[in-house]
């Protein structure tokens, strides 16, 4: 049986979230280039700690609900925790050529028909880029974007990671 949110007692859940936020510590001074994580205390001692009072006025700021847009209203996702959201997602480098049937690197093109066929799909509420676009490299994080916001109304999510050399 779950639990309503109304059944754990406040205290509680701010217990919860508060010993969660002061299990993790930030690096100081992450190398450049080094994705700055929160860890384990005991994997970076040089870190710095959240204080308490910080963690709980960060968190009497943060937004209850918020929404997701979509290109147009009516695929707008409002996260309130009133109901889940079903997805497409993997970013796979390979595909079945349509045509062939052969095994080969998955392309943009690709990207942007799977968004289109998710853009078809009711029970599917946003876009996840199922493959990648191999065919440019680096860059490819922004072509898949682009191929996702042209090719489905519904709200697109996605990494966009690229080498600092290509990021303005």
């Amino acid at each position: 049986m779950a639990l309503s949110p109304n059944s754990i007692n406040q205290s509680m859940r701010h217990e919860v979230n508060y010993d969660s936020a002061l299990s993790f510590i930030i690096p100081a001074n992450p190398a450049k280039g080094r994705p700055c994580r929160p860890s384990a205390p005991q994997d970076d001692p040089g870190g710095v700690r959240i204080p308490p009072d910080l963690v709980q006025k960060a968190m009497s700021t943060a937004p209850r609900s918020f929404v997701l847009g979509g290109r147009e209203e009516r695929f707008d996702l409002h996260l309130d925790g009133s109901c889940s959201y079903l997805c497409t997602d993997g970013t796979g480098v390979h595909v079945a050529d349509l045509e062939t049937r052969e095994l080969r690197a998955s392309r943009k093109e690709d990207v942007a028909m799977m968004a289109r066929v998710c853009d078809a799909l009711p029970l599917i509420s946003f876009y996840w880029p199922l493959v990648s676009a191999q065919d440019y490299g680096v860059t490819a994080p922004l072509h898949q974007c682009h191929a996702g916001l042209t090719n489905t109304l519904k709200h697109v999510r996605g990494g966009m990671t690229v080498p600092p050399r290509l990021a303005p």
